[in-house]
């Protein structure tokens, strides 16, 4: 079976460049913009791994991979935050609401590609 990924991302440029990368491996991707409607979404996808941006139109990440962990089925899948702020205090908030790794933007896309395989 090949590993899934599901990114919450509202920047069209970032998601195409990780698209290309995910399905590059064999993977299987899938996308949402907006935080309104995650839970549908990630539910009937069943990811492997999630990646979170922080900052999105309707909301943020952190709520959004809070909702997520409601999922019985998803409560442990692994999540990376991606975002432009580095701030420490960014950092922790992604770990507090049950992210398991951090990435600033703009990311190399061979440490990302190196992190999701790790996961």
């Amino acid at each position: 079976m090949k590993p899934r990924v599901f990114m919450l991302e509202d920047d069209l440029s970032v998601i195409a460049m990780v698209e290309a990368l995910v399905v590059g491996e064999g993977w299987e991707f899938a996308s949402a913009r907006f935080v309104a409607g995650i839970k549908d979404a990630v539910a009937g996808f069943r990811p492997d791994l999630l990646l979170m941006d922080v900052v999105l139109p309707d909301g943020n990440g952190y709520d959004a991979l809070r909702a997520i962990r409601e999922i019985a089925a998803l409560a442990h899948t692994p999540a990376i935050f991606l975002t432009s702020s580095g701030a420490v205090l960014n950092r922790v908030k992604g770990f507090e609401s049950g992210g398991q790794d951090y990435m600033p933007k703009p990311f190399s896309c061979d440490e990302l590609l190196a992190r999701l395989r790790a996961h």
